[in-house]
């Protein structure tokens, strides 16, 4: 069983600028989890504890990040073109 239906929205912006003959550079500007939702993890399924079942105590973190708030990047990268 997955969790909860569950979505999240990333965004990016991103311009591409030429500086001289044959160098680009791009700045970019990337957002994740844009609306800020929670994503909650599944309910817990212990029967055993009667308090317990069916209550959510953590939300699901995605991969590669500290937490599951909203984030935003700033990146800016310089291209060497042939």
């Amino acid at each position: 069983m997955r969790g909860f239906p569950a979505w999240n929205l990333d965004l990016s912006f991103a311009k591409t600028t030429p500086i001289g003959e044959g160098v680009e550079a791009r700045r970019s500007l990337d957002f994740f989890n844009v609306f800020n939702h929670t994503i909650f993890s599944n309910p817990t399924r212990d029967s055993t504890n009667r308090r317990g079942f069916g209550v959510i105590t953590q939300q699901t973190v995605p991969t590669r990040r500290e937490s599951a708030s909203r984030w935003i990047q700033v990146g800016l990268r310089v291209e060497f073109l042939c």
